[in-house]
Parts: C-alpha cells; sequence; structure tokens
C-alpha cells in the first residue's frame, strides 16, 4: 500500500505539467477539427404579398466547417431565406446553397436535401 502511495505522490509537479499539456493540446486539436452537423431548418419568404405554398416546409442541410466556427455562429435561427419578388406565377424550382441559408465563408453546405425546392406561387 505504501509503493502505491509514493509512486502516486512521487513527481507531482512533473504529473501536474503533463496533465495541463495534454489538456492544452487536446483543446487545440478539437477546435481545429473539421466537423459536419445536420440541421433540419424551415424555408421562409420575405417581400411575400402572394400566398406561396413550399413542398417542403423544412429541408435537412449538412454544414461542414472547423468546430470553432460552428461554435461562434448562432445556428438557432438558421433558415432558407427566398426572395418571393423574384418568383414566377406556377411552379418555381429554387437551388438551396449558402446564399439562400445566409452563412458565413467559413461554413459551408454540403448537402440538402431535398434540392431544388419546388414553391408554388
Amino acid at each position: 500500500m505504501k509503493a502505491i502511495k509514493n509512486l502516486l505522490l512521487s513527481n507531482c509537479n512533473l504529473k501536474l505539467i503533463s496533465l495541463v499539456i495534454g489538456y492544452g493540446l487536446w483543446f487545440l486539436y478539437s477546435q481545429s477539427t473539421t466537423i459536419q452537423l445536420d440541421y433540419t431548418i424551415p424555408v421562409c419568404f420575405y417581400a411575400a404579398n402572394q400566398e406561396i405554398s413550399s413542398a417542403p416546409e423544412s429541408v435537412v442541410v449538412t454544414l461542414q466547417a472547423k468546430r470553432s466556427d460552428i461554435l461562434q455562429c448562432d445556428l438557432t435561427n438558421l433558415a432558407v431565406h427566398i426572395n418571393s419578388t423574384k418568383l414566377k406565377p406556377g411552379n418555381n424550382l429554387i437551388a438551396v446553397n449558402e446564399k439562400t441559408l445566409f452563412l458565413p465563408e467559413s461554413i459551408k453546405m454540403v448537402y440538402c436535401k431535398p434540392q431544388p425546392l419546388e414553391i408554388k406561387l
């Protein structure tokens, strides 16, 4: 029992420094890794003066970015934004991309389902 206590308590400073360095390296690595996340987001229209229907009303997007960029961005209010003044009467096919999501350049959209959106005006 005394041997285990001596083993654990010897070189305490060295063990503490190793722990701090290990945690620091893990933190730096985890912030720079690229991750992919799936979000279900609604389809929103602005400048809408007519009756508009979208099939479906939400889409699933896969976003890719560094973990630090994802954590800095508020993705809770993410939506597909479509200007209704540019729609023609009848069926419209709209492609979903980074511009319609208003994403920063550091975050990329990898996948969207369904693609393109069918919108009826």
